[in-house]
């Protein structure tokens, strides 16, 4: 896939998440960075999937990084109410309410 930061750049200004998505799957590691960077500045649950995805998954440690200061941006934006923050602890910690 042959992306232009120039594209990048417009989808951005489009805010056309999308297409900053499926632009994720180019080969170039600069790029890949510069739109985990942009996609951190959507509070969308399709950007934290991807950006989730491609910190978990690319060879790049430094998209990694990329990934990873973006999905910590959204967390930070995020109006959690007390409930889903103890339902969103009880996930990560294993809890099931089943045997509980």
């Amino acid at each position: 896939m042959n992306i232009s930061i120039a594209k990048v750049k417009r989808w951005e200004k489009e805010q056309n998440l999308s297409k900053l998505i499926q632009a994720l799957q180019t080969n170039d590691d600069d790029i890949r960075s510069t739109i985990c960077l942009i996609l951190g500045r959507f509070n969308s649950g399709e950007a934290f999937t991807a950006l989730q995805y491609i910190e978990k998954h690319d060879d790049n440690e430094f998209v990694k990084l990329s990934a990873s200061k973006s999905l910590k941006h959204i967390i930070t934006q995020i109006d959690f109410t007390p409930l889903e923050i103890t339902s969103q602890e009880e996930q990560l910690m294993g809890y099931n309410p089943i045997l509980a």
